[in-house]
């Protein structure tokens, strides 16, 4: 697979040993204000889900003021801090442990994060901005969210959920299957296939002294 962007992620690497110009992925990044709701009750300020290659998957990200929580705080919580960016103060505690995310909150329950996951899921992102990738997080007091398309995913640590190679072929196999999907091959018998070459029954007879056979 090759990748067209003007950015570079954390699989991009994986290119060099697995390149294959059978399929490319033009990835171009894009914010969209969307008027998907979050379902209540959940705290939904520092929960993202995370949509790549057909699974969605929340992350807890606490990045409103990176003096709000101290560091023993969120040694105490299980949060773990990660860069993302140049400067000291660019980065962001997160945690894709769902059993964290909850204790950050007593409104946030298992069932109601992975029910809202199911929810994204059935809203089929995918197809609709046609993409792999695409991040949504929850605005403030539920009033809409906001999609990001083919976001940088070592921003939000994602290597933890896929290492590169993994990442690298869940997208090939994404992109291999759409390309499937939109041009499928033709089932046919040899009768139909015939006639829609303009043959027809007596095309491949040979004339003999007693006529065709």
């Amino acid at each position: 697979m090759r990748i067209i962007s003007k950015f570079i992620d954390y699989y991009d690497k994986v290119q060099g040993v697995m390149y294959d110009d059978t399929f490319i992925y033009h990835r171009k990044y894009e914010k969209i204000a969307s008027d998907i709701q979050a379902p209540r009750p959940i705290y939904v300020r520092d929960i993202t889900y995370i949509g790549f290659c057909g699974k969605v998957i929340p992350v807890y990200i606490d990045s409103m003021d990176y003096t709000r929580r101290s560091d023993s705080e969120c040694k105490e919580l299980g949060l773990k801090k990660f860069k993302t960016g140049k400067y000291d103060n660019d980065y962001i505690w997160l945690t894709y442990d769902i059993d964290i995310m909850t204790s950050t909150c007593r409104t946030n329950t298992r069932a109601t994060i992975e029910s809202i996951g199911k929810q994204i899921e059935s809203l089929n992102l995918f197809d609709k901005y046609n993409t792999p990738i695409y991040t949504i997080y929850f605005n403030k007091y539920r009033r809409g969210s906001t999609i990001k398309i083919a976001p940088t995913l070592s921003d939000y640590n994602f290597q933890i959920v896929y290492d590169p190679y993994t990442a690298y072929q869940e997208l090939v196999m994404w992109i291999g299957n759409k390309a499937v999907m939109e041009y499928p091959p033709q089932i046919t018998d040899n009768v139909v296939l015939r006639d829609s070459k303009g043959f027809d029954k007596w095309s491949f007879k040979k004339v003999g002294k007693k006529g065709m056979y």
